[in-house]
């Protein structure tokens, strides 16, 4: 189980050219899933 609370999670950090700060790199909120299985 990934992602339960659906909060905004920084995946990374970009430094900005000025030295006034960072910003964070967030991803997709959602990451939806499929499966198929096969028997034949």
């Amino acid at each position: 189980m990934q992602h339960v609370y659906n909060r905004q999670n920084a995946e990374g950090v970009w430094y900005l050219d000025d030295d006034s700060g960072t910003r964070s790199l967030v991803g997709v909120p959602i990451l939806p899933v499929l499966g198929v299985r096969l028997d034949y």
